[in-house]
């Protein structure tokens, strides 16, 4: 399930622009360039702790010497993930199991767990591909939840179209937290869930999902498919993009800036959810 990739480098350099950023758009989020806050563990911290189940060889690698974890590749200056040979380099599908594999911290505010095997995942998104519910995704600022298509380009379901999926996602997702024990909150709320169809150039541009003065502490995204080309979670600060794989979900601070690359083939179907300090309205 190793499915992270970026690099160790001596000094911070300028990263290329990712694929669906506009030239000369700087790298900040949408939300008015709001800095982001420290994330609210170090992982270093609690290695080897948290995992109900292990993962599969090579993700708990990630103190491996630079340049030789399983889970961490080079980028090109281009942003395109390469082996040492020079391929395009593809993270180890993960371990079919019927078990909830707690998030295990492997960078700085990154977590990566497995909620679902692919049969599982497959299923799901057979169901979602039923509904004719689909609505215009949403982003969060100052004012609410608005739309902005040049910001997010997806189309979203709620808890009422699919019950049955949502309700396993969210009893998944909590054990999968209550392995999570190095997590430093443990009274946290879960917003309401969402899951999401990114289609052929559909993106996500770069944001923080918890806007100044907001509630959002932990962002989760689970990866219900990888039959499709592109759509890596990017993380530029870090230099890492999480690789999509049916089943994976990546747990992160909702202050890093991050965003969702854009879809060159296929379709791409992802269960989110928010962990914030407080209730919030509607999906």
């Amino acid at each position: 399930m190793a499915g992270i990739e970026g690099r160790d480098r001596p000094a911070r350099a300028r990263r290329s622009p990712l694929p669906h950023e506009a030239a000369g758009d700087p790298p900040a989020c949408h939300q008015g360039g709001a800095q982001c806050r420290p994330p609210a563990w170090d992982c270093a911290a609690h290695e080897g702790r948290g995992a109900a189940d292990p993962l599969p060889d090579g993700a708990a690698q990630r103190r491996a010497p630079p340049g030789t974890e399983p889970w961490a590749r080079p980028l090109t200056p281009g942003g395109a993930p390469v082996s040492a040979a020079g391929r395009r380099a593809r993270a180890p599908a993960p371990r079919p199991s019927r078990q909830v594999e707690a998030f295990m911290p492997l960078e700085v505010g990154i977590a990566l767990g497995k909620l679902f095997t692919r049969q599982q995942a497959k299923h799901i998104v057979a169901l979602a591909k039923q509904s004719p519910d689909w609505d215009a995704a949403t982003v969060l600022n100052r004012e609410g939840k608005v739309l902005k298509p040049q910001v997010r380009s997806a189309r979203v379901l709620t808890e009422k179209v699919l019950p049955e999926a949502f309700a396993d996602f969210r009893e998944r997702l909590q054990l999968a937290l209550a392995g999570a024990d190095w997590l430093p909150w443990r009274h946290l709320t879960m917003t309401p869930l969402q899951l999401v169809r990114y289609g052929v150039n559909d993106f996500y541009r770069l944001h923080r999902d918890d806007r100044p003065g907001g509630k959002r502490r932990l962002s989760i995204v689970c990866y219900l498919n990888d039959d499709f080309d592109g759509g890596e979670t990017a993380f530029p600060k870090l230099d890492i993009r999480v690789q999509p794989h049916g089943g994976m979900a990546v747990l992160f601070d909702s202050s890093l800036l991050h965003g969702a690359e854009r879809v060159s083939r296929g379709e791409k179907f992802v269960f989110v959810a928010w962990l914030a300090t407080q209730p919030e309205e509607g999906p």
